[in-house]
Order: C-alpha cells, then sequence, then structure tokens
C-alpha cells in the first residue's frame, strides 16, 4: 500500500481495508488500523462507499460519516485487480491499494508510472508502513511512527 500522504493517515501501521456489499447498493468498507505502534490497539472504521452510475465503476463517493460524502476517483486497476489505484480530481491525494501487504519495488515504480500518466507527482508517494523493520526505511511514511 501506498499514499500520497494526508493527515489522517499520519502515524498508521499496518492498515487493511476489508469491502463488502452493504445489501443496498453500496459497499461496507471495514477499515483497520493501528496507529503509532505496532503493539496499539487495532482500531475498527465503517465506510459506506457508493458507485455513480454509468461511470465504469469509476466514480465513487465515500461517506465516512453522514451526510459527509467524499469524491473518490478509480483510476485503473491492474489485470486480476492485484492493485488498484485510487485518487482525486485535483491529483493531491493518491493510493495505490494492493491484495497483499508487501509491494515489490518493480511494481511500486510501474503504478507510480501510471499516476505520473495521469498528472500526479509520483515523487509524492510514501510506502505506507506493514511491519516494523519498514520503520524509518527510504520511501516509507514514518510520521508519527514509534519503534
Amino acid at each position: 500500500m501506498a499514499t500520497i500522504p494526508n493527515g489522517f493517515e499520519k502515524g498508521m501501521v499496518g492498515p487493511y481495508d476489508v469491502y463488502a456489499p452493504d445489501g443496498h447498493g453500496g459497499i461496507r468498507e471495514d477499515f483497520y488500523v493501528r496507529r503509532g505502534r505496532f503493539s496499539a490497539p487495532r482500531r475498527h472504521f465503517t465506510v459506506h462507499d457508493f458507485i455513480a452510475p454509468g461511470t465504469g465503476d469509476a466514480h465513487w463517493r465515500v461517506q465516512i460519516f453522514w451526510p459527509l460524502r467524499l469524491p473518490f476517483l478509480l483510476l485503473d486497476q491492474v489485470p486480476g485487480g492485484r492493485y488498484l489505484m485510487f485518487g482525486e480530481n485535483d491529483r493531491n491525494l493518491g493510493w495505490i491499494y494492493s491484495r497483499t501487504p508487501d509491494l515489490p519495488d518493480a511494481d511500486y515504480a510501474a503504478l507510480k508510472a501510471r499516476f505520473a500518466a495521469l498528472g500526479y507527482d509520483p515523487s509524492r508517494f510514501r510506502r505506507i508502513v506493514q511491519r516494523p523493520d519498514q520503520i524509518g526505511k527510504p520511501g516509507f511514511w514514518s510520521a508519527g511512527i514509534r519503534p
């Protein structure tokens, strides 16, 4: 997983999402994360996602809390769904979602190149810490994380 860092994600370690139909035409997103260190309690957030009809599943609205629904774009997905690329119209935020916690260097470089082709600044991306040995390593966003 990788992100163009934002305030909500500061100090995240080992985050992951579980998506499922919500039974009302939307998607239930269960987000799990620890903050600041791997020994912290895992927190759970439920988010509701809605896909705009006629957009080829590309235009999402993410409802973190009612009534706020934030725009979210599915920019691309690698065949087989191994990686998903999400972003926003203004190109200030972007995310790489992976089905596994590890993101091989070659795949990460290729995904950042795809973001660059869409007008994003790939140098702004940072990998999200998934294991303790990644804390403080170049290219990982370790802000607010303690070993």
